[in-house]
């Protein structure tokens, strides 16, 4: 065990490990890999184990949803949460959100509110106070939310339409939102097409957040 602790804390992955069903899943990951692989492997394995499991403080809203599709809902809450700087949601339908709080009926236009309610009773999400939920942790967020970028890219959505998300324009150069920078570093590690932009305009990115390591050795060179 003393291996798997070197790994998790020169990894700076304690923040995956503060649960006893965490570690369940972190330690039989090692045991069977002896290696708990890349930070972007890690984070996928925590995201879909935690949208499997129901926070204890919630009732059970008795609706069937697949992984597939709790993931689905995650991705636009995140996007909506990081692009519009707002952490929390509200619990309950037809609550006005405040400042910082974002109403997910309104996001999730097409979901009932038993689904909905359903998807915030899992541990992707951790109960904060006045009725309300906010992401387990920010790199779950921002790592979601990239994922919401890389698909509308799927979806024909041009980058260059999508940049703004990430950077600003300062008396014509692009300067990056430094709140969005771990979003974009996950956006870089999925897009080939935003590490080549990336790679051009803030290359700095390559030393901060998202997972680097998993970026191809040519545009770690460029």
């Amino acid at each position: 065990m003393e291996l798997f602790w070197s790994a998790v804390e020169d990894g700076d992955y304690e923040f995956m490990a503060t649960r006893p069903l965490d570690l369940q899943w972190m330690v039989g990951l090692w045991n069977q890999r002896k290696t708990l692989g890349s930070y972007r492997d890690l984070i996928e394995v925590n995201v879909t184990n935690r949208l499997r499991e129901f926070n204890d403080s919630y009732e059970a809203a008795g609706e069937v949803l697949s992984v597939d599709l709790l993931r689905t809902g995650a991705v636009a809450l995140a996007a909506a949460a990081e692009f519009g700087s707002s952490a929390f949601f509200v619990l309950e339908p037809g609550v006005v959100p405040a400042a910082g709080e974002l109403a997910p009926h309104t996001i999730l236009t097409d979901w009932g509110p038993t689904e909905v309610r359903r998807l915030l009773a899992t541990a992707v999400f951790d109960e904060a106070s006045f009725g309300r939920v906010k992401f387990h942790h920010r790199s779950i967020r921002e790592y979601l939310a990239a994922h919401w970028v890389a698909r509308q890219l799927e979806l024909g959505v041009p980058l260059l339409r999508l940049q703004g998300l990430f950077a600003a324009s300062l008396y014509g150069a692009p300067v990056l939102i430094p709140s969005r920078r771990a979003a974009l570093s996950w956006l870089a590690t999925i897009s080939v097409e935003v590490r080549e932009w990336v790679v051009r305009d803030f290359p700095e990115v390559l030393f901060y957040e998202g997972d680097p390591q998993a970026w191809d050795g040519l545009s770690v060179t460029q």
